[in-house]
């Protein structure tokens, strides 16, 4: 099975126009309302110029956020620190995204 790096990469080989693809667990969508209507988990944008940073998130084991610096995050903010762990959260709303994150880095 190809791994998430490889999946993007291959998308954006097919697809020569696309700037951006959307993730929402390990299913690629080329709409980000598709990936939040029919994906599972929190929904991340990959942009053809960053897709290597997919490949340096799976090797990065780090988690240096700290309970303070999770508190100050704005909703985005932890839209796409959850994203960018791969998190998996019950919804979206910034309370629950908060907790998972939370939960996550302790």
């Amino acid at each position: 099975m190809q791994n998430l790096y490889q999946k993007v990469k291959n998308h954006f080989s097919r697809y020569t126009n696309a700037d951006v693809v959307y993730i929402a667990g390990d299913t690629l969508f080329l709409s980000e309302s598709a990936a939040m209507s029919y994906g599972t988990g929190a929904v991340k944008a990959i942009r053809r110029n960053n897709i290597e940073s997919l490949n340096t998130e799976n090797q990065n084991t780090s988690h240096s956020l700290t309970v303070e610096e999770i508190g100050a995050m704005t909703y985005s903010q932890l839209k796409s620190k959850v994203a960018e762990f791969g998190i998996v959260a019950e919804d979206m709303k910034k309370e629950t995204l908060k907790d998972a994150l939370l939960t996550f880095v302790k």
